[in-house]
């Protein structure tokens, strides 16, 4: 674990490999609250305190997986429903 300083001064840790992405959340002024890597294991994850929360996919597979899970496209409209 490394150490991240939150927007608010304090001081928390997160997984070395995307410790970096935390804290530049931080320093742009998004404070999290926590975060995960996923270990390998599943996606990671980085939790805002304003109640949002990042997905981080392992790659661009991943990412579509998680995609498919949303039968809805970024215009509201079924994506079956498209022929």
């Amino acid at each position: 674990m490394l150490r991240i300083t939150t927007t608010s001064g304090k001081i928390g840790c997160a997984d070395p490999c995307i410790a970096e992405l935390v804290q530049a959340l931080n320093d742009a002024g998004f404070e999290t609250i926590a975060s995960c890597c996923g270990h390998g294991y599943r996606p990671g994850n980085i939790a805002l305190k304003d109640g949002r929360e990042f997905a981080i996919a392992r790659n661009w597979e991943e990412a579509r997986q998680i995609d498919r899970l949303f039968p809805i496209d970024i215009n509201g409209d079924l994506i079956h429903a498209r022929g």
